[in-house]
């Protein structure tokens, strides 16, 4: 077994000095997966609401359904097609990806924010007043508006508001 082994990797070892190619590096991807209910409504919230852009373009034409790789089988027990998109957190590396599973049978689970392990996406916005004129026309509901005391110092505003998953986003205007 060990020879086999060390002839292998000396296999290797040739292949990459005769044809003078390294492995190659997978691009690394950071992000966090939301599970939601509806991709549509999720699309119009992140993408037209909030204005993040889509990684590989309009996130739109990433709407059609396709079948579910065999890790997403195993990781969430989930079986028949999915569909998702990726976005871009703006000034970061973090990619958001929103998917949707046609047969998940499972009850959602919708933390409140005094929850343990709960967690929420913080961005920051120019205009917070602007941005609340526009979730409020739109799909988001306003959790809570936030505190202005004067310990805040370096916030103009702060909103929390959900999405149309109940998932918690708070949004924040610097100084």
């Amino acid at each position: 077994m060990i020879r086999q082994l060390a002839g292998f990797i000396g296999l290797v070892l040739t292949a990459i000095v005769v044809f003078g190619q390294t492995p190659q590096q997978l691009p690394v991807m950071v992000g966090t997966l939301l599970v939601v209910d509806n991709l549509d409504k999720t699309e119009e919230f992140y993408h037209h609401l909030l204005g993040l852009e889509g990684r590989d373009g309009d996130p739109r034409a990433r709407l059609t359904w396709y079948p579910v790789n065999p890790f997403l089988t195993d990781m969430y027990g989930v079986q028949g097609n999915s569909r998702n998109f990726f976005l871009r957190i703006p000034g970061s590396e973090l990619i958001l990806e929103p998917e949707q599973f046609n047969l998940a049978t499972g009850k959602a689970l919708h933390p409140r924010l005094q929850d343990p392990g709960s967690a929420f996406l913080i961005l920051t916005a120019n205009n917070i007043n602007v941005l609340l004129d526009r979730l409020a026309k739109g799909v988001a509901k306003i959790v809570d508006r936030g505190p202005r005391e004067a310990w805040i110092q370096d916030f103009n505003g702060l909103l929390i508001v959900a999405d149309p998953n109940d998932i918690h986003l708070q949004l924040v205007e610097r100084n």
